[in-house]
């Protein structure tokens, strides 16, 4: 039996959110296995518009060093890139989703986006 805090709120092929933590799916490489996250380490997440500086056309890792990919090969086409500011930590992680209208107004009420 499943609790509350972990009912699944959104998911799609890239991402899951439940109610204490997200999942990062297809995050390292080579494995394409996933990366959990405690919104209890996540400082804040920042909303952003696709630009080739913001990870357009990124398919997976990194450009700067700093900011990290899962594997997407449509990122080009999504329409918001979620940045996960962490606590504590000079990485952060980006990714996109399939509905950024719902991952958006759920990050929203947990007070995450900023």
């Amino acid at each position: 039996m499943s609790s509350i805090r972990n009912k699944i709120l959104y998911q799609d092929s890239l991402i899951t959110i439940e109610g204490d933590n997200l999942t990062l799916k297809n995050y390292y490489f080579p494995s394409m296995s996933s990366k959990k996250i405690l919104f209890a380490n996540v400082e804040s997440i920042k909303v952003y518009e696709p630009s080739i500086l913001r990870g357009k056309w990124r398919i997976q890792g990194t450009g700067d060093f700093r900011t990290w990919y899962p594997a997407d090969s449509s990122r080009y086409k999504r329409d918001k890139i979620f940045v996960i500011i962490y606590k504590n930590k000079w990485m952060r992680s980006a990714f996109t989703v399939e509905n950024s209208n719902n991952v958006r107004e759920i990050l929203a009420e947990k007070e995450l986006i900023k």
